[in-house]
């Protein structure tokens, strides 16, 4: 089952969040403030790391390095902390949030992480019009350039063992 986590440098931001998630029936399994303190939660894997654009101990771009594999990640980022990520795998959304944003990126998270299923799409440009739409969703709601959300979607694909056209669905159906 896959744990989620939210870390931020703002301990009641943290539990404002969380309380979010939870409210929408996600298994949050831990708040805390610290990069060490994420990467302790998620060294079995299968977690999912939400996390500010800062920790008390480090900056939040340094968490994949700390986390254990099979961990995904959603920065929640001020509009000056954006930079830092422009060039990073990972979905992030601006803040201020806008709370259906931030439970259908954690949900898309989630289902990225649940053993993949049988693709249904078989017409090549039914897959092609999927992909392109996946695309404009990453790109819209989470600031990707039309190359980092391709990108994002081969990984995940790769990933989950998906072919695209199943990740560019289970994108659009979050």
């Amino acid at each position: 089952m896959t744990r989620i986590v939210v870390a931020n440098s703002r301990l009641e931001a943290a539990k404002k969040i969380a309380f979010v998630l939870r409210s929408a029936g996600l298994p949050v399994a831990g708040v805390c403030t610290s990069g060490a303190r994420a990467a302790e939660y998620t060294r079995d894997g299968n977690c999912i790391v939400v996390s500010g654009g800062y920790l008390t101990d480090l900056p939040a771009i340094r968490l994949p390095q700390l986390c254990g594999r099979g961990t995904d990640f959603l920065f929640l980022l001020r509009g000056e902390e954006l930079p830092a990520f422009e060039n990073s795998e990972y979905l992030r959304l601006r803040l201020p949030l806008v709370k259906a944003d931030l439970v259908a990126s954690v949900n898309l998270l989630v289902r990225f992480q649940e053993p993949p299923g049988k693709s249904a799409v078989s017409n090549p440009e039914d897959e092609r019009i999927l992909l392109e739409r996946a695309k404009g969703l990453l790109m819209e709601r989470h600031g990707f350039t039309e190359k980092q959300a391709h990108r994002f979607l081969q990984k995940k694909s790769m990933e989950t063992r998906r072919k695209l056209p199943e990740s560019a669905k289970l994108t659009l159906s979050v």
